[in-house]
């Protein structure tokens, strides 16, 4: 089973971990809490360098 981690790094700080099932969810989750479009970021990824959520990441994971 695929699952998608949303991680929120604010300030240099991981203030926000979450799992996700489906990856719509995981991006919402995203853009939420950068107040970006997760779209836009996909398109340039050089959009969170240099700026507080630099590091804010979803990573994809394989659970067996």
């Amino acid at each position: 089973m695929k699952v998608y981690v949303f991680v929120g790094m604010y300030m240099e700080l991981f203030d926000e971990i979450k799992v996700f099932s489906d990856k719509k969810d995981a991006e919402k989750a995203w853009s939420e809490y950068t107040k970006m479009k997760y779209s836009d970021f996909e398109a340039d990824d050089t959009i969170l360098e240099y700026t507080q959520y630099e590091g804010t990441a979803i990573h994809e994971a394989e659970l067996q």
